[in-house]
């Protein structure tokens, strides 16, 4: 018997916490117009609890945890700048803020040398073994076939999604 450290009860597949919503369609198209209005410049991802704050760089909803990279066909991926850190909106929304140099087109205009990451595609990212919810539990990220809510009934995961951004 071992009678060192504190015992452990995984936590019952229903009860974890899952993603339940993104603010773009996966696999879909994005126009640079919609990123900058009606998105305003945010990728949005709701989970069905609330989550723990981020705890420096270790837990929680940050730059580790909630990775944004563009692309396209033959180039290289590079990680998508941000305006600030990703946050937690209303206790369960992670919110990653896009620079506005790559998708403001009123910026292009004035800045004729930088180019918008239209033609590319915006991978997303989030390693939900490091995302705890309110119960300290890693939220259950799998996107399996791409439908919602996310999970396969284990405690963390990798939640992947990708929309192409159009002109």
């Amino acid at each position: 018997l071992d009678l060192l450290g504190r015992r452990y009860l995984p936590t019952p597949p229903e009860l974890l916490t899952h993603i339940v919503d993104i603010n773009w369609q996966h696999g879909g198209e994005v126009t640079l117009q919609e990123l900058n209005g009606k998105m305003d410049r945010k990728l949005k991802v709701r989970f069905d609890r609330k989550l723990l704050p981020a705890e420096g760089d270790r837990t929680g909803i940050g730059p580790f945890t909630f990775v944004v990279q563009y692309g396209g066909i033959q180039h290289d991926v590079e990680f998508l700048p941000y305006e600030n850190d990703p946050t937690v909106e209303d206790d369960c929304v992670a919110v990653f803020t896009i620079d506005p140099d790559l998708v403001d087109i009123n910026r292009r205009r004035e800045r004729r040398e930088r180019k918008t990451i239209a033609g590319n595609v915006v991978y997303v990212t989030l390693k939900c073994d490091f995302i705890l919810d309110c119960h300290k539990n890693p939220v259950d990220g799998d996107f399996l076939r791409a439908r919602f809510p996310t999970g396969n009934g284990v405690p963390g995961g990798v939640f992947e999604s990708w929309f192409h951004v159009v002109d």
